[in-house]
């Protein structure tokens, strides 16, 4: 992956984290 902005990253973690918790839960 490429360095992407602090931001961008924050998002992306919440989204993954989210998308994770959609699929188990």
């Amino acid at each position: 992956l490429q360095q992407l902005p602090m931001e961008f990253a924050v998002e992306a973690q919440k989204l993954i984290s989210v998308s994770l918790e959609g699929s188990v839960g």
